[in-house]
């Protein structure tokens, strides 16, 4: 995890940086961590289906249907609004 905060430091504005380091914050249970990164990396440009649905499962997870739902409408409808 380490080495991936040091490409985010390194490289910021990479998306697909942001996504691995929200899959290891998921693996551990951090999951709050995990939608922030994943947030980022869609908004930054890697909003391929896989990234808005890994998103949506992380908010069913944590109880949040509503927004699991409104994800998952956002990829049919073609983007990520700020939330």
């Amino acid at each position: 995890m380490l080495d991936l905060i040091k490409s985010i430091q390194n490289r910021p504005t990479d998306p697909i940086v942001h996504w691995e380091l929200g899959e290891v914050y998921e693996e551990n249970g951090n999951l709050i961590s995990a939608i922030a990164q994943y947030r980022t990396s869609i908004t930054l440009g890697n909003g391929t289906p896989y990234s808005f649905l890994t998103l949506a499962s992380v908010y069913f997870c944590i109880g949040q249907i509503k927004h699991g739902i409104e994800i998952c409408r956002q990829l049919v409808d073609g983007g990520l609004t700020k939330k």
